[in-house]
């Protein structure tokens, strides 16, 4: 069995974003991705979401309202938790839309890191991520307050971009296995 493990963070990302919405994103990518898996016959389970994750509590651009814990700390209960599903679980994949901690390994356990940013299939993030909360979400998203790159942003374009980046997640587990994908 596989467990997908999606770790999000509570990150500003702009006023017109909720700021929940890494974590929103990474369980939406980690569902999708476990139901491309299960049509392919591979027993899979999301666990419950990391809703916090490791970053700095005002980002680049000056906005507040971010909660972040130290690395080394998340670390620690990410590899905790993989112990802890190897129990009963084969492989674990973390999903995240931040990539790994340096070193994030655990000895003799199958545990991967995935980001699923959307700068991995193309997407310049800020545009990607309100596309793919306008999917999700529209209800949480207040364009108004958005940039003009953001405000290029789609629903249908969030909708792509959400299979996209679950294929990137369905096919590491995949290539994994040793089954060939494209």
């Amino acid at each position: 069995m596989t467990v997908i493990l999606p770790v999000g963070t509570l990150s500003c990302h702009g006023a017109h974003l909720p700021l929940g919405t890494d974590t929103d994103i990474a369980v939406a990518v980690s569902e999708s991705a476990a139901m491309m898996l299960r049509r392919r016959g591979i027993d899979v389970v999301v666990a419950p979401a990391v809703p916090y994750g490791a970053g700095s509590p005002v980002d680049a651009r000056g906005n507040v309202g971010t909660a972040a814990v130290e690395g080394s700390v998340l670390h620690a209960y990410l590899i905790d938790l993989a112990r802890s599903f190897a129990a009963w679980a084969g492989q674990v994949v973390v999903v995240s839309r931040h990539g790994a901690p340096a070193g994030f390994a655990v000895a003799g356990l199958d545990v991967a890191w995935v980001d699923c940013d959307c700068d991995a299939v193309g997407v310049p993030a800020p545009r990607g991520t309100t596309s793919l909360m306008l999917h999700l979400k529209p209800w949480e998203v207040r364009l108004p307050r958005a940039v003009v790159a953001e405000v290029r942003a789609s629903a249908d374009e969030g909708r792509e971009l959400l299979d996209s980046l679950a294929w990137v997640v369905a096919r590491d587990v995949l290539r994994h296995r040793g089954i060939p994908v494209q």
